[in-house]
């Protein structure tokens, strides 16, 4: 109902963030996808979208501090991009954004809407987050959870430090996705 801004980290081809640059309300929409031929197909979607004046892609994987790594990939799964595996059998080096990188491109007073999928990055991703200088702006905060390779419990513990009250899941078992909102004003 008001104007927004949507960080898609992890945006794989893009489904969000086009969905998200279809609100007649979402100001931009910042794609952050690290893996080459994924972020061909992002690039790709969003410009058979016509949706490239609202949907900016940017080929970063999103941490606490910039540089390279290598990232696991699956060439018949572009969703499964990991950087939890140290020595994947298929990978590739990537580019990482550092907060302080990752801020400069949220410039603007817009609200934040954020969905992370970073296949158990998240805790790492949520840090750079709280610690980032545009974190007041940060309104909502859609993440994936798969308790195999992150801790549920303390990610909610350090978005309640940090202000959010609102916890919404969605899915069942151990891999479902949570909806944390700071209070409405």
């Amino acid at each position: 109902a008001r104007p927004f801004v949507f960080v898609d980290i992890g945006a794989n081809q893009g489904l969000y963030s086009l969905l998200a640059a279809r609100n007649p309300q979402c100001a931009a929409a910042i794609a952050f996808e690290p893996v080459a031929a994924t972020f061909a197909l992002l690039s790709e979607n969003i410009a058979l979208n016509g949706l490239g004046a609202t949907v900016r892609p940017v080929r970063a994987a999103v941490s606490l501090h910039s540089g390279i790594a290598r990232i696991a990939t699956d060439r018949a799964h572009s969703g499964t991009a990991s950087l939890r595996s140290a020595e994947p059998a298929e990978g590739e080096e990537i580019s990482i954004l550092g907060i302080a990188g990752v801020d400069t491109l949220l410039e603007g007073p817009q609200p934040l809407i954020v969905k992370i999928d970073v296949e158990g990055h998240e805790e790492t991703v949520i840090d750079a987050l709280l610690a980032s200088a545009h974190r007041g702006r940060i309104a909502a905060i859609f993440y994936e959870v798969d308790e195999r390779w992150i801790d549920a419990a303390a990610i909610v513990a350090r978005l309640r430090g940090a202000g959010f009250t609102r916890f919404a899941r969605f899915g069942i078992g151990r891999h479902y996705d949570m909806l944390a909102e700071m209070p409405k004003i």
